[in-house]
């Protein structure tokens, strides 16, 4: 059994200060995650960043990116570091070989990062196919239509922002593996919160920042790249560390330089991001599996269902799909009143994120049923009681 609360009280002080509902913006980072960081920037003060630097900083990222792989179900050398997940979505629009007249199947509820790195392809004559969601659903069958021969691309975030709708991306990677169609989708609101095996559902690049779910600082992330098609993609941003021969810096005048990319994922990862990050997300990785993640689902869909119960008890709108094979960490609710609402929950020193569709609440395993209870206290009023029950 694990003792959740215990966890909350050693490693997230912030939890002590009001209900914090709003990992799905950003997440609380442990104690351990920043205790980690702090421990890279000691040593850098008081022995200097480059001492050491081999062990340091190239076998440790090369042990994270194994951890990472591990994570996700993958193999480490389908694994790279990136600063986020813009990052890894612009090298994948950037290296996919397109042609003229090609498509790529998009969405309505994507976040920007996974709609403008495709739509800027208009310029190589790609054109972007948005399918428009049904009640904050993305459904299989309205991406089956949109796909057509030219379609090279789906791309999907396989938990909305907007919603909270888990996508079927085991079905989606069926079929577009079906159609010799990459699939590629954005996973920072899911990993951290549920399980994800990209070889289960036919993930062909995927990218994530680790600040929500994960609980690292901004400013560190990582990309998946099956290792199949690797070789059919090019590397759009080129540094040092792209290359197979990185360590050899050409301390003789007149050396010649050698644009050999490397054979795995790591092609894509031109310069290390933030050191202090990548101990960061290694203490988070250490975390998650000392809890196991099926226990922090498990932690998650409880604490939701609390919430969707009062909710519906209380006789306030829940915008997000109750279907259980469309839950997530993420409840989006549409009160009357909304914004006198949001402004009592902000008053009691509650935090949630007020977004186009509604309040969106988004409890972690650090969270409890009490931060749920003061929630639903708030909305214990009539003001904000809409007239549809759910």
């Amino acid at each position: 059994m694990i003792d959740f609360e215990k966890i909350r009280e050693e490693e997230f002080p912030a939890a002590k200060l009001g209900p914090y509902l709003n990992t799905a913006g950003d997440g609380l980072n442990p104690k351990c995650v920043i205790n980690a960081m702090k421990d890279c920037l000691e040593f850098d003060l008081q022995r200097g960043a480059g001492t050491n630097y081999d062990e340091r900083v190239y076998k440790f990222s090369d042990r994270l990116r194994a951890k990472m792989a591990e994570f996700i179900h993958a193999d480490v050398k389908e694994i790279a570091l990136a600063r986020g997940t813009s990052d890894a979505l612009s090298a994948f629009a950037n290296g996919i070989r397109f042609k003229v007249g090609q498509n790529v199947v998009a969405n309505d509820l994507e976040f920007p990062s996974n709609a403008y790195p495709w739509m800027n392809l208009k310029q190589k004559g790609v054109d972007v196919r948005l399918v428009k969601n049904k009640d904050g659903i993305i459904l299989l069958e309205d991406i089956d239509k949109a796909m057509d021969e030219n379609t090279r691309v789906v791309t999907i975030s396989s938990i909305s922002m907007f919603s909270g709708a888990r996508a079927e991306i085991e079905k989606l990677g069926a079929l577009c593996k079906d159609q010799n169609v990459y699939f590629v989708i954005d996973a920072i609101q899911q990993l951290g919160a549920f399980d994800l095996d990209v070889k289960k559902c036919h993930v062909d690049m995927l990218a994530s920042g680790c600040y929500k779910w994960l609980m690292v600082p901004n400013g560190v992330g990582y990309l998946f790249v099956d290792e199949s098609i690797l070789g059919e993609l090019d590397v759009s941003k080129v540094g040092w560390q792209n290359v197979k021969n990185e360590r050899d810096f050409f301390e003789v005048p007149g050396a010649t330089y050698d644009l050999t990319f490397k054979d795995d994922a790591s092609k894509f990862h031109e310069s290390h991001p933030g050191v202090p990050g990548i101990y960061g997300l290694d203490a988070a990785l250490d975390l998650i599996s000392k809890i196991g993640i099926a226990n922090i689902e498990q932690r998650i869909l409880h604490l939701t269902d609390l919430l969707i119960d009062g909710a519906k008890t209380l006789g306030i709108r829940i915008v997000s799909p109750l279907e259980d094979k469309y839950r997530s960490g993420i409840v989006v609710i549409e009160p009357k009143n909304i914004e006198e609402a949001y402004a009592e929950m902000v008053r009691k020193n509650i935090s949630v994120s007020l977004r186009s569709a509604g309040i969106r609440i988004s409890p972690h395993f650090y969270n409890n049923e009490k931060d749920i209870a003061v929630l639903l206290e708030v909305l214990d009023n009539k003001r904000f009681r809409n007239d549809d029950q759910n």
